[in-house]
């Protein structure tokens, strides 16, 4: 097993071709000092090759005090741009083009190379789920929003491809979204918590070109099997909205238990579900790691173990690599066949691999400054920052 091509000097690139998102929920603390020279610029400068997203790590710690904030990147590692908002928990932000969407509290904001467009927004504290079209630019954030008029509901904030944004709300709670090509679609249940609303109900929504959601699909599913994969996949044809289960009743301490490969056809809302034997190997999922590469589903398991297993078949597993020097400050997401790193441990730094082979693709990018946030804790003291998600294109 080949150890990560770490960063031997402060400045190891001076191109990198690929803009990278890394999404990180935590507590925010004092913010590490810019170096940028623009303390709240709100846009993503040409240089830059990333951003860094900081919020609160748990719901109950939020104080109204407590902001979530992103940072671009340059080539160097070095921060050239800023801007900050409500925070919110499990930040998550998406890469549209050289365009940033950004869930806050309070607004979304879609920062440029020039400028930001800021969409007031409810008042919201939990980024339930996230889908981007690259195709397009679409990306649309639901929320986890609780108790309205006595049922459970979550709230949508979608960009279209033009940029404008449309808002609405579904009964339930969303386990899982994708956009297969343009359609957006989402997996939603009821939940139990609220006067109404049987937790057994599961449906298929599809978000149209107006943002409305329509019902196209609708069955039951005992309240203990659940999705566990917020971002889920789409085959190559459109045809298939592809997520991971398990049957939560058979959990083990020890993080044993089998998946079951579910998918649905999006135009009929036809269902298989098929069980994938995953002994030896963890049930938990890495939360933006699912990826479907010719007639197979990859995805990241909680030890940094990359499996696949055939779409149709066998409930055969494979275990294809394991990313090296895994430990529980490495945080990882997959979009097509490449995997984004990143290491926020003593030293952080970023790289890429490849998803099929385990080659290392990008010379890894030293972030010394997350080394000040990765830890610290919020301006209100109730909790500290942590790193929860990557994202790139």
């Amino acid at each position: 097993m080949k150890a990560v091509m770490k960063p031997k000097v402060k400045s190891l690139r001076s191109r990198i071709n690929a803009l990278i998102a890394i999404s990180i929920f935590s507590a925010v603390s004092c913010a590490p000092q810019d170096q940028s020279g623009e303390p709240n610029s709100r846009t993503i400068p040409t240089e830059s090759v990333g951003i860094v997203s900081i919020s609160p790590r748990g719901v109950e710690s939020i104080d109204e005090i407590d902001n979530s904030m992103v940072f671009a990147f340059d080539s160097n590692g070095e921060i050239v741009g800023r801007s900050e908002g409500q925070s919110i928990h499990s930040l998550q932000a998406s890469i549209s083009g050289r365009s940033a969407v950004v869930p806050f509290g309070d607004r979304v904001s879609i920062l440029t190379e020039n400028s930001s467009n800021e969409f007031p927004i409810e008042r919201e504290s939990i980024v339930q789920s996230v889908a981007n079209a690259p195709s397009s630019g679409a990306v649309t954030i639901w929320f986890n929003s609780g108790i309205s008029n006595g049922r459970y509901v979550n709230r949508f904030a979608s960009v279209s491809a033009d940029g404008s944004l449309k808002t609405g709300s579904v009964p339930g709670m969303v386990f899982s979204s994708v956009y297969c090509g343009d359609r957006n679609f989402a997996l939603v249940r009821e939940s139990y918590i609220g006067s109404t609303g049987n937790p057994e109900d599961n449906y298929l929504y599809e978000l149209d070109g107006s943002g409305f959601p329509t019902v196209r699909a609708e069955w039951k599913y005992p309240s203990y099997f659940s999705s566990i994969t917020p971002t889920g996949a789409c085959t190559s044809d459109g045809k298939k909205f592809v997520s991971l289960y398990i049957w939560e009743d058979a959990i083990s301490s020890d993080g044993s238990g089998d998946l079951t490969l579910v998918q649905i056809d999006t135009e009929t809302g036809v269902r298989s579900e098929r069980p994938l034997d995953m002994s030896g190997h963890t049930w938990v999922t890495e939360r933006s790691s699912l990826s479907i590469i010719g007639d197979r589903l990859y995805w990241i398991t909680g030890d940094g173990e990359v499996m696949s297993s055939a779409l149709e078949g066998s409930s055969g597993v494979e275990r294809k690599w394991i990313i090296p020097e895994w430990h529980d400050r490495v945080r990882v997401s997959v979009e097509g066949d490449k995997v984004s790193f990143l290491d926020f441990g003593n030293s952080p730094f970023y790289a890429e691999f490849d998803l099929i082979s385990g080659n290392q693709t990008l010379d890894a990018i030293e972030l010394p400054w997350l080394n000040e946030i990765a830890g610290s804790d919020t301006l209100s003291g109730k909790t500290q920052y942590t790193v929860s998600d990557v994202d790139n294109i």
